[in-house]
């Protein structure tokens, strides 16, 4: 069935198929059972499985490796770190613990757990509660990164990784995605790829979670439109020979992210264009990328320091 619903909403959805589907998946995290966590994504869940959500201190390290002896142990874990700024806490649990227990110890070592986070600025929540930290994940061997943009995007690529759980997954969720609406088909699941959200001439931008917003926004304010692709799947990168045949047919390509550009995914994307395309590209890869800095958390020097639709604009200007 079709419906019109907010993203958290079909997040909250895809976690009670996967609680009603399968009796081995677990929630662990803050507050995420009667007051229903931050931004109200597991709300009403603990009254339908109380004895399935596993409320913990604050110790995001703690009950990460909670969460690895579960799965070890035979449970699918759905793992909420409450602001994806409190992820610095769990890379030792990742790096040192999750991703090499196959490597070491074959199908016994199997750890498929789920690590849900929201990120992103634009709520003026200042420097502690407004990062998007992919780009530190991003070099973890083993770790799949997903950041969906649609709100079918946030129910099936969820489900489906639940469904296909084979090594650790860290889930990016925007916070200002979160009360977006969108449309949702409940019977859709399917594995990440990059996706076309408009189509236009001239420009590529390939972007990811609210960003796609600001492209949006800005190619409204355009003499042209650019073609704007969603990248989702940030580890690892998928749909690349789709994205390789597309090359030749723009004269810019722009990548832009929330996140900065500094040893970034943005950055190996560029690299791995570069290195298979270098031929056919009419001009260098551009990309455009929040400060390397702080994010304060007043309005106006937080939108100075973010990537914004004012810069996009700047950039794109005159380019087709």
């Amino acid at each position: 069935m079709i419906k019109k619903t907010l993203q958290r909403t079909a997040l909250r959805l895809a976690l009670e198929m996967a609680l009603l589907e399968d009796e081995s998946v677990i929630l662990v995290g803050e507050d995420i059972g009667v007051y229903g966590g931050a931004f109200q994504v597991t709300a009403g869940l603990h009254s339908r499985f109380p004895n399935r959500l596993l409320e913990t201190p604050i110790t995001e390290s703690g009950f990460v490796g909670l969460s690895i002896g579960l799965a070890l142990a035979g449970f699918k874990p759905i793992t909420e770190i409450m602001f994806m700024d409190f992820s610095s806490q769990i890379v030792d649990q990742i790096l040192n613990q999750a991703v090499k227990y196959r490597g070491l110890y074959g199908e016994d070592g199997r750890v498929p757990l789920i690590i849900r986070t929201p990120a992103g600025g634009y709520k003026n929540y200042g420097a502690t509660h407004s990062q998007s930290l992919e780009n530190i994940f991003a070099s973890i061997h083993s770790l799949n990164i997903v950041y969906p943009y649609s709100c079918q995007d946030y129910y099936s690529l969820f489900l489906h990784y639940v469904r296909n759980l084979t090594s650790p997954v860290l889930f990016i969720e925007n916070k200002t995605l979160y009360v977006k609406k969108g449309e949702l088909d409940d019977s859709l699941v399917y594995s990440p790829r990059m996706r076309v959200i408009q189509e236009g001439k001239g420009v590529l931008c390939l972007s990811y979670g609210h960003t796609i917003d600001l492209v949006l926004e800005a190619s409204k304010q355009l003499s042209y439109n650019p073609t704007v692709v969603d990248i989702c799947s940030l580890k690892p990168l998928v749909s690349l020979d789709w994205l390789f045949e597309q090359v030749s047919k723009y004269n810019h390509i722009f990548i832009i992210t929330e996140s900065p550009n500094y040893a970034s995914v943005a950055e190996h994307l560029s690299y791995v264009i570069n290195k298979e395309c270098f031929n056919k590209l009419k001009n260098p890869i551009n990309i455009l990328s929040s400060k390397d800095s702080f994010i304060p958390f007043s309005k106006e020097l937080e939108k100075n320091t973010l990537i914004s639709v004012e810069k996009i604009i700047e950039a794109l200007d005159g380019l087709n």
